[in-house]
């Protein structure tokens, strides 16, 4: 066993104007030196220093047996881990217990997230796609500890997930909002969630229906839901949106549809434009009075199914109609700002997402479908209208 050198004073042989304790160790063991400005300086530190030994020394003989032992196995759990001393991992542990301390089981934490949300008015549909997401979660982790979850542990049950990288990132959004909220509420120190990997999507374009398609629909559609098809077609607002106006706020006079802060999925009023053929289809509607969409949900689905099939529609696009407006609308204006700002987001996902994907004269046509003009399939509505307007 080598022998272990006493700490003493020495003058500095680089430096003659200076003095070193020299000999000493750090409670890892590891050497290191003190230097100072006069030799009683240094000869009073290193007697302090010897002191200070001589009483950490005393006080470790105060241990009792369990506590040696207790001490023994941290080490022996330490040994591999060179730069970790027992301190260190006291201090590491010490700060999960604090950390923890105040913490509540997932389970818990997800119930008071849920309500805090519905407390805030967050729309039914936001409220049905956060108790499915994080129902899924609490099932993995619903007794763990909130502030025990590590990235790690989301990062492998995210990548864990029998879904595609879009799902996984509105996955990835609402835990981050769920951990927000538990940092909020200092349920936890940090967000997990902001170090997990964001998996790489792809944008796709934008499905949307022809021309040809739209006219086909609308020929086969039934009264009570021609007016919902015609709006989302030709002035572009949401589904959920149509499903929530009113006739009082389609204004033919002034040509304006207002899409209420509470009806908007962004949370703020838009004023949208009624174009030319869209007056022609509003003013045919059969009662202009109550919720433009007077249909249940199943009631609404059941007749936009049998409208799609009677039109020869085999394949309907995510959000077909919206998508379509937007489309045809951009490529009509070639203004960014204007349909962002009548479509209710940002230029930024207008670029992305619709830039060049029809032309100037396929738009024409979409905005030149009028009741009057029959398809050469039209049914008994289209000639009745077509006669209606000729007289």
């Amino acid at each position: 066993m080598p022998r272990i050198a006493r700490p003493t004073v020495r003058r500095c042989p680089w430096k003659k104007d200076r003095w070193i304790v020299d000999g000493l160790r750090d409670d890892q063991g590891r050497r290191f030196r003190k230097f100072f400005e006069t030799r009683d300086g240094a000869k009073t530190w290193l007697a302090n220093h010897r002191e200070k030994s001589l009483v950490e020394g005393r006080a470790g003989l105060s241990f009792t047996d369990a506590q040696r032992a207790d001490a023994r196995r941290a080490l022996v759990e330490l040994a591999s881990f060179k730069a970790a001393s027992l301190t260190d991992a006291a201090r590491h542990f010490a700060e999960f217990l604090r950390r923890t301390e105040r913490t509540i089981p997932v389970t818990e934490l997800v119930g008071m997230f849920l309500k805090a949300k519905a407390a805030d008015g967050r729309s039914p549909r936001y409220l049905a796609d956060l108790r499915s997401r994080l129902g899924t979660f609490r099932d993995a982790f619903g007794q763990k500890l909130t502030a025990a979850v590590s990235t790690r542990d989301l990062d492998d049950w995210l990548r864990g997930l029998p879904v595609g990288p879009q799902s996984r990132v509105n996955y990835r959004r609402v835990l981050h909002a769920l951990f927000n909220f538990a940092v909020a509420r200092e349920f936890a120190r940090d967000n997990p969630v902001a170090r997990t990997e964001r998996p790489k999507v792809f944008a796709k374009e934008p499905g949307f229906l022809t021309p040809t398609q739209m006219r086909r629909l609308l020929a086969n559609a039934d009264e009570k839901l021609r007016p919902s098809l015609a709006i989302g077609a030709f002035a572009g607002l949401r589904p959920a949106e149509v499903r929530r106006l009113t006739w009082d706020a389609v204004n033919l006079e002034e040509r304006l549809i207002s899409v209420s802060a509470k009806a908007s999925k962004t949370a703020s009023r838009r004023l949208v434009p009624i174009c030319d053929n869209l007056i022609a289809w509003l003013m045919r509607a059969p009662k202009r009075t109550g919720p433009v969409l007077p249909l249940s949900i199943a009631n609404e689905r059941d007749l936009a199914l049998a409208a799609r099939e009677a039109a020869g529609i085999k394949q309907w696009p995510v959000d077909a109609l919206r998508h379509s407006w937007v489309t045809y609308r951009f490529a009509l204006t070639g203004d960014a700002a204007r349909t962002a700002a009548e479509a209710g987001h940002d230029q930024a996902v207008l670029h992305r997402h619709y830039r060049a994907l029809a032309s100037k004269t396929e738009a024409e046509k979409w905005f030149a479908i009028v009741p009057g003009e029959a398809p050469a399939e039209a049914g008994g509505f289209w000639r009745e209208t077509a006669a209606s307007m000729r007289g």
